[in-house]
């Protein structure tokens, strides 16, 4: 089975750059059980950029990692979603323009005020999605994978396991998302972005 730069990551030794002393041994650390190297803590200060190391977006996936294509009975790649990544400041900025207003529960004045504002910001990205269907007429969703450094949420057409389906053609999907870029105001074209599911 050919190996993917996807697949998951089992051997913390491929991803953690260790100090290691003159004979090639990790350097034992009461804090982190080996010394790390300087790059190493620096880029733990950064956890989400850490966590996303390797899994940047791309505009083409290998054949590998769609479901469907390869014929073996256990076969599940990871998820990778394929759409417009978008800031909360797209998403708000594109709510304030086309006055959409997220649902507020009630439920929601019982919570602490940070996980009120993550309801409400989660809300809000539905209520973007929801918009952009009933404007163009095309289903799609709004994911909140971890994405990239810069992008916290998607506006996604569909995703590695069900595109077979819900692809449209190349020119119906090239102006389709001329629209959505033109709506969000956002740079780029589309991408396959990493979902953890």
């Amino acid at each position: 089975m050919p190996k993917s730069e996807w697949g998951s990551r089992t051997d913390h030794t491929d991803w953690v750059e260790m100090e290691l002393d003159a004979d090639g041994n990790r350097i034992p650390d009461p804090e982190t059980i080996f010394r790390l190297t300087s790059r190493q803590y620096e880029e733990l200060k950064d956890p989400r950029t850490y966590c996303l190391k390797g899994r940047e977006p791309t505009e083409e996936l290998d054949d590998f990692l769609f479901a469907h294509r390869v014929q073996l009975p256990h076969h599940k790649p990871p998820k990778f979603h394929f759409g417009l990544g978008l800031s909360m400041e797209d998403v708000l900025a594109y709510a304030a323009r086309h006055d959409i207003t997220p649902t507020i529960e009630e439920s929601y004045s019982q919570l602490t005020p940070q996980k009120r504002h993550e309801y409400v910001l989660l809300d809000a990205k539905n209520a973007v999605a929801e918009h952009l269907i009933a404007k163009t007429g095309v289903y799609m969703y709004a994911d909140v994978p971890p994405l990239d450094a810069t992008h916290d949420c998607m506006i996604a057409l569909y995703h590695n396991y069900d595109w077979y389906f819900r692809e449209t053609s190349d020119a119906d999907e090239a102006a389709l998302f001329a629209t959505l870029q033109a709506e969000l105001r956002v740079p780029g074209p589309a991408k396959w972005y990493y979902g953890y599911d």
